[in-house]
């Protein structure tokens, strides 16, 4: 395509994008959906507007369909911390704690002051009764946000339930 195309699909693939981020405001998410694949079919490999549907499947409660749309977005763009931590989010929401903590320990690996990964990790860790694992993360998330009521509370329950099962 000529580059006065390329502009003119750009500012559709724009347009479009802005509008399902409207209706995903307005908790139109189906609505959403379409105009984010149109503004797909203007930029086929924008993470951006992958991320966009792959939000859209979680606010409508698809876990598996907001999977692959964010496995897509992770698949253009191998190094966007931002999309590895939506897939290990809906991986937790789905119940693939496994494969949801290996993902945690990607995205602390490249970014580890992820305070929300930090947070959801020691989350896994703690329901698995590693608590080990969890206080450290949780310790790790307190450090760097003392404000953090739910990490004070998880350290907490971690610390007393460390005391109550033998290891």
């Amino acid at each position: 395509r000529g580059a006065l195309e390329k502009r003119a699909g750009s500012s559709v693939a724009a347009d479009a994008n802005t509008r399902g981020v409207e209706m995903l405001r307005q908790g139109q998410h189906t609505e959403a959906v379409k105009h984010f694949q149109t503004a797909l079919s203007h930029e086929p490999g924008s993470v951006q507007i992958l991320n966009n549907i792959g939000l859209a499947y979680a606010k409508m409660q698809d876990f598996g369909s907001a999977y692959e749309w964010y496995e897509r977005a992770y698949k253009e763009d191998v190094r966007d911390v931002e999309t590895l931590f939506s897939l290990a989010w809906v991986e937790r929401k789905r119940q693939h704690y496994l494969h949801a903590k290996e993902l945690f320990q990607r995205v602390l690996d490249m970014q580890p002051d992820h305070q929300k990964a930090l947070y959801l990790l020691g989350d896994i860790l703690k329901t698995a009764q590693d608590y080990d694992g969890a206080l450290w993360h949780f310790e790790r998330l307190v450090r760097l946000d003392p404000q953090s009521v739910e990490g004070r509370v998880s350290l907490a329950q971690c610390y007393e339930q460390g005391k109550q099962y033998p290891r």
